[in-house]
C-alpha cells in the first residue's frame, strides 16, 4: 500500500513540476513583436519577455544607464547565454521524455521519479543563474538606478499577478 502512495505521489510532483518547468521555457524561436514594437519571446502561459538585446536597451534608456554600465550589462548577459541556452534545451530534452513516458512501461515509477528529481534540478539551476544575473547587475548600477529597477519589476510583477488572476477568473467561468 505504501508503495501505491509514494507512486501516485511521485506521479503527482513530476507532473506539477514538469508543468511548471514548462510554463518558464523562453522560445528564442517565436519572437513576435510586443508594445512599442520591441521584440518579444513568447513563454508559454507567463506572456512573452524581451530577448536579451532588447531588455538591456530598455534598461539603458529606463535607468538612464552610462555607456560603461550598458558594455557592463551587455557582457553579464552574454556570459550568461550559454547556460541559459543549455537550460533550455535540458527543459525541452525533459519535456520530451515527460511527454513520450509510457504508463504501460514497468519501470514507470521509477522513470517518473528520475523525471521529477530532474526537473527539480533544472528548476534550481535556472533560478541560480537568474538570481547571480540580478546580482551581477545589481552591482554595476547606483543606488538610484537600484531603486528604480527595483520599482519597475514589482509593477511587473504586479502587472503579472493582475494577468493571472484574470486568467484564473475566466478559467473558472468556463
Amino acid at each position: 500500500m505504501k508503495t501505491q502512495h509514494k507512486a501516485i505521489l511521485s506521479t503527482l510532483v513530476a507532473l506539477s513540476l514538469a508543468g511548471g518547468v514548462a510554463i518558464s521555457q523562453e522560445q528564442t524561436d517565436s519572437g513576435h513583436s510586443g508594445e512599442h514594437g520591441q521584440r518579444m519571446q513568447h513563454r508559454g502561459d507567463r506572456g512573452a519577455r524581451l530577448a536579451p538585446d532588447q531588455m538591456i536597451e530598455m534598461m539603458t534608456r529606463r535607468l538612464d544607464l552610462d555607456e560603461s554600465q550598458t558594455e557592463q550589462v551587455s557582457n553579464v548577459m552574454l556570459t550568461a547565454k550559454p547556460e541559459f541556452e543549455s537550460l533550455r534545451e535540458k527543459e525541452e530534452a525533459h519535456r520530451i521524455a515527460t511527454r513520450t513516458l509510457d504508463v504501460n512501461d514497468p519501470e514507470y515509477n521509477l522513470k517518473l521519479a528520475d523525471l521529477a528529481a530532474e526537473s527539480g534540478e533544472i528548476a534550481a539551476a535556472s533560478t541560480e543563474l537568474r538570481g547571480r544575473i540580478r546580482v551581477q547587475v545589481h552591482a554595476i548600477l547606483t543606488p538610484e538606478q537600484q531603486e528604480k529597477l527595483s520599482g519597475t519589476m514589482e509593477k511587473q510583477r504586479a502587472r503579472g499577478q493582475r494577468n493571472r488572476d484574470h486568467d484564473d477568473s475566466r478559467r473558472s467561468e468556463r
